[in-house]
């Protein structure tokens, strides 16, 4: 049994109860409006009763958690999908590409690590399904998605044997390429869909986020900075701080009610106010600032010497 099995269901039913509010807002955000999820317990997967919600056309999504393969199938019987899902432009393709990366961290439990194979929509789900070979071990779990009075359901089966493509072709990993035993007589072999370069986080709070990152991003996020607050600087010649001494007094041009800035790394990143923290003080952050541009005016006069 691999590591990500049907044994985990009730892993992934905790993980879906939780971030219901990350799944409904992948679904904002790639088709507009106020979404919902609500998911039911996992069941075996019985490929001569389907459930309702896989019948007709639909979205299928592709997931990879380790050496185990997943499909997330959304039904449009209901009309809760757009029109253009059928036959997505550039821009509905890289919705449809989020969309998926964004189920792919929000449904599965945090200290896995889901990759997106793909989404394509095809006209009989149901077909897609069985073309994808559950095991008699396999289980769905059933979520309903619902925007105002429209619900429609995504059913997220594993593990699968296969992905399958909008034309039928079956899409395997590439460490399966070589093992022919898997693939279905007759079945043409394609590469997997090629991973979106950026994902965007779906964390229900900042140490759910961070668990979420790759491991270099995370070792970054312990390396030590200097951070220092100033209230006001000031530049003096030499000889006049050889005179300084006990009861010397400095003017600077700040005003004592002035922001203080914060420099993290000898780059300033924030202003705030002074404020007393027990018997010490701290600095209340009171806005952020942004790095300075870097642009360099091209001469309006300048004339091109030709090429020899």
């Amino acid at each position: 049994m691999t590591a990500f099995g049907p044994h985990r269901a009730d892993d992934v039913l905790a993980q879906c109860q939780s971030a219901g509010e990350a799944i409904g807002g992948a679904f904002s955000s790639a088709f507009g409006g106020d979404f919902r999820s609500s998911p039911t317990t996992p069941a075996p997967v019985n490929l001569d009763e389907l459930p309702e919600g896989l019948a007709g056309g639909g979205l299928v999504f592709g997931f990879m958690v380790d050496a185990t393969r997943c499909v997330a199938i959304l039904s449009a019987a209901t009309g809760l999908l757009p029109d253009w899902c059928t036959e997505p432009d550039l821009d509905g393709a890289q919705r449809l590409n989020q969309l998926g990366s964004d189920l792919a961290t929000a449904l599965l439990p945090p200290e896995t690590v889901p990759k997106f194979a793909g989404v394509v929509f095809h006209r009989d789900v149901a077909a897609v399904l069985r073309d994808s070979q559950p095991t008699g071990e396999s289980v769905c779990l059933a979520l309903e998605i619902t925007k105002d009075d429209a619900v429609a359901q995504l059913s997220m089966i594993w593990p699968v044997a296969n992905f399958v493509d909008p034309i039928g072709r079956i899409v395997v990993a590439a460490s399966d390429a070589a093992d022919e035993s898997d693939k279905p007589d007759g079945a043409e072999t394609t590469a997997p869909a090629k991973l979106p370069k950026h994902r965007r986080l779906i964390y229900r709070d900042l140490e759910d986020g961070i668990r979420q990152l790759p491991a270099y991003a995370q070792s970054l996020l312990r390396v030590q900075v200097p951070v220092t607050v100033t209230l006001a600087t000031a530049k003096t010649p030499v000889s006049k701080v050889l005179e300084m001494g006990p009861g010397t007094i400095l003017q600077f041009k700040k005003a004592c009610d002035s922001n203080l800035s914060m420099e993290v790394g000898r780059q300033t990143v924030a202003e705030g106010e002074a404020v007393k923290v027990g018997d010490k003080f701290g600095l209340w952050i009171t806005s952020m600032t942004m790095p300075g541009e870097r642009f360099s005016t091209v001469a309006k006069n300048a004339t091109a010497k030709p090429v020899k």
